[in-house]
């Protein structure tokens, strides 16, 4: 009869090192029509992810010569830091131009992913090579931000990639060859009677439309006139009474699309006072 048991291990030392960089340029306006601009933007990452200390209980040599009993190695050559790209990069194109008195932005990126593991010992029908996604939206604003338009689009070229995944095979404990009980080469159950191969795939190409209105364009941002420092009928204090003598300000009136945002924004701060009144009163 044969015992399965499941071993949690721990890498004793790792060391990271990378560097990114980020770069954005106005490359150019008015190039088609007043008012129109071009912008061009990208990344770049590395990032070298090595683990100095990693031991393990192995039960196999590398080509798997049973070790009886078995014993703890050092296996730190073998191991990769999982779901660590060495490179990452991307670049994007950005273009916006003055169309029925609101902007119309296009913009596009292709972003890039090397190659990586899914777990620290090489699975590979699991681990996922470098790949490219391309994705793309266009964008009207009417003017003030009160409406936008937009269509978008994901992955549009239908990149298949491998995102996460389980493991239920034997593995040789050096080499990630799938292994059987006697460390030859085969196919067999780690966890229960069954073996158990899954992948988990990124989201597919994918494309959606979007209309929103914004209801308060002013919203939580003052609307009144600005107090300077030298304004002495804001700040012309009694020093006898500690009040303000100067003119009163007068209350805007709320007309059109201003008049709800302003008693939302009203009943907004209502709420806030009686928080703060039930959180300080005293008890009775």
């Amino acid at each position: 009869m044969q015992i399965r048991f499941a071993l949690t291990s721990n890498a004793g030392k790792a060391d990271f090192k990378g560097l990114e960089i980020e770069s954005s340029l106005r490359a150019g306006e008015n190039l088609i029509a007043g008012g129109d601009r071009l912008i061009l933007s990208g990344s770049l990452g590395y990032l070298d992810a090595k683990f100095k200390e990693f031991a393990s209980v192995v039960a196999f040599e590398p080509d798997g010569t049973p070790i009886v009993p078995a014993d703890e190695r050092d296996v730190s050559d073998f191991r990769e830091v999982q779901n660590t790209p060495k490179w990452t990069a991307s670049g994007t194109i950005e273009y916006e131009i003055p169309v029925a008195s609101g902007r119309l932005n296009f913009n596009t990126t292709l972003s890039y992913r090397s190659g990586s593991q899914q777990f620290e010992i090489a699975v590979p029908a699991l681990d996922q090579g470098g790949f490219a996604l391309w994705d793309a939206n266009l964008v009207w604003r009417a003017p003030g931000g009160r409406w936008t338009l937009g269509v978008h689009g994901k992955n549009l070229t239908g990149k298949k990639y491998i995102v996460s995944g389980y493991n239920f095979y034997n593995q040789n404990p050096f080499t990630g060859e799938f292994i059987l009980p006697n460390g030859q080469p085969g196919l067999s159950s780690a966890v229960g009677l069954e073996g158990v191969l899954t992948r988990f795939y990124g989201k597919p190409r994918r494309t959606s439309r979007h209309i929103a209105r914004r209801v308060c364009p002013t919203m939580g941002k003052s609307v009144g006139k600005p107090r300077h420092a030298g304004d002495r009928t804001a700040h012309n204090l009694s020093p006898t009474m500690g009040k303000s003598v100067g003119k009163p300000r007068q209350k805007r009136p709320a007309r059109g699309i201003d008049a709800p945002c302003r008693a939302l924004g009203a009943a907004r701060r209502g709420l806030e006072r009686m928080r703060y009144a039930t959180a300080f009163s005293p008890l009775r």
